[in-house]
């Protein structure tokens, strides 16, 4: 069985990362259907996913602790996204996938709390009922970052 390809999957920010209104209006970040497709996927199937797509430049990656590959979009506005699900074993599907947005100091400025806790609203509300989002933030080296965990139900 050919594992999914991500490359067409997950979390694409459409140009709305350009401004906080249509971070917090537009498209969401989070993607119900490309959320299915990932937790169908075993370790194995998302790693070999990611290492095609670096292979042909269209992310970044790398391996963390657990052998899990990192994908990493870096955005012409020097915004970052990070996916990486959490498996318990090589033949499971993922617990959760855990989502970071890193957006630079241009961008940050026109994020406030406000803004956030709309995004972070949007975001749970379009992945219902199928998945629980948390999200956090933290400010960073003069940038924001939102952290989302994602759950199956």
């Amino acid at each position: 069985m050919r594992p999914l390809h991500i490359k067409s999957l997950f979390l694409i920010i459409p140009l709305c990362l350009a401004t906080s209104h249509s971070l917090a209006t537009g498209d969401s970040i989070l993607n119900k259907q490309h959320a299915e497709k990932i937790f169908g996927m075993t370790k194995s199937q998302w790693n070999k996913s990611v290492i095609e797509l670096t292979e042909t430049g269209a992310v970044d990656s790398s391996v963390n602790s657990s052998g899990t590959y990192v994908m990493q979009l870096r955005y012409a506005n020097d915004a970052y996204l990070y996916v990486t699900p959490k498996y318990n074993s090589n033949q499971d599907a993922p617990d959760n996938i855990a989502v970071t947005l890193a957006m630079p100091p241009s961008m940050a400025l026109l994020v406030d709390r406000a803004n956030i806790q709309k995004i972070a609203a949007k975001t749970q509300e379009g992945m219902l009922p199928e998945f629980g989002v948390s999200m956090t933030h933290q400010r960073v080296t003069g940038g924001v970052a939102l952290f989302f965990v994602i759950v199956a139900h």
